[in-house]
């Protein structure tokens, strides 16, 4: 810049400041500090609101864009086939259809005798029973086992049955110590074994 325009320039700024200074000094005397300070907040509110206009534009444009993406992606995709419902009566059929079938018991009470001889427990004479509705398309059959054991050995034999036969349903446990020192424990299990009766 030349000399002439710098000095123009810096004659100009320097009748404005002294202005201002006074205009302000004026204003406060008028509306007192309290009044400048809320103009100068109300000033600063009116740019914050402005600025946060404009980012939220900007947000709202990036937002725009990747639903317009997604869109294009979902109609790009192949459609998802639909799942068939099948009427009531066949799913019915194949929930029943999981359960063993009556020809299958003693290969289940096996497995639960083994599972009882695996974690240590002594078994003695179990009493079994078929209950249930002639019609009904589940049959209960019931296992009472007198079995002799530690407790650990015992809840291990009880989890170990449910896991392993999911059939099997627990009916109850009684157990009880002949002494108070010892570990081993007389119980009574009671399963129940759900058969498909078709």
């Amino acid at each position: 810049m030349n000399a002439p325009r710098m000095a123009s320039l810096r004659d100009a700024l320097s009748s404005v400041v002294p202005r201002a200074s006074w205009m302000l000094g004026g204003l406060a005397h008028r509306v007192g500090w309290a009044g400048v300070a809320g103009l100068c907040l109300l000033v600063a509110g009116c740019a914050g609101l402005l600025y946060s206009a404009v980012w939220l534009e900007s947000a709202v444009d990036l937002e725009r864009a990747a639903l317009v993406d997604a869109s294009r992606q979902a109609k790009a995709r192949p459609a998802a086939p639909t799942e068939v419902r099948q009427p009531p009566t066949v799913r019915l059929d194949q929930f029943y259809a999981e359960f063993p079938a009556m020809q299958e018991i003693p290969a289940s009470i096996r497995k639960v005798l083994e599972i009882a001889t695996a974690q240590g427990m002594s078994l003695e004479q179990g009493q079994y029973r078929l209950a249930g509705d002639p019609g009904s398309p589940l049959m209960r059959y019931h296992l009472t086992l007198p079995v002799r054991g530690s407790y650990r050995n015992l809840r291990a034999f009880i989890e170990q049955s449910l896991a392993e036969l999911p059939p099997l349903a627990l009916d109850s446990v009684e157990f009880r110590r002949d002494a108070v020192g010892t570990t081993e424990l007389e119980s009574v299990v009671e399963f129940s074994l759900y058969v498909h009766s078709r």
